[in-house]
């Protein structure tokens, strides 16, 4: 006596495969638009870190010709870094505080597109 087993193939319906692809389209766009997200929310950081050290390099610059030849930045001064392969544009002001001796110092550092990428705000002595 032989059994005979039924094998029931069952795949899937027209209507099941285009529920599928409606989902995989919807969520598809939506992924690509995270990703795009983060990658500009990557670079934009990466920009910010970039002027910070410009910022901190024009800084120490100041302290070392305040250390090295007695000069004290009055007023304004403003120039172009490179680093990492751009052009950094940087603006530095000076001005007194109410406390003798001790001075004010803004640096914005930007680029031509972002003329303020970063602000660095400090206070030196004279």
């Amino acid at each position: 006596m032989c059994k005979q087993m039924q094998h029931s193939h069952r795949g899937f319906t027209l209507v099941e495969v285009m529920v599928a692809l409606v989902i995989v389209a919807v969520a598809l766009p939506a992924l690509l638009s995270q990703t795009m997200s983060l990658m500009d929310s990557s670079y934009r950081l990466q920009e910010k870190t970039i002027a910070q050290w410009v910022a901190q390099n024009q800084y120490v610059r100041l302290q070392l010709q305040q250390q090295l030849q007695g000069q004290n930045l009055q007023g304004r001064d403003a120039g172009t870094t490179a680093m990492a392969g751009r052009e950094w544009q940087w603006q530095m002001e000076s001005t007194a505080t109410t406390f003798k001796g001790l001075r004010e110092i803004q640096l914005r550092v930007g680029t031509p597109q972002q003329p303020e990428l970063y602000k660095l705000q400090a206070y030196m002595g004279q």
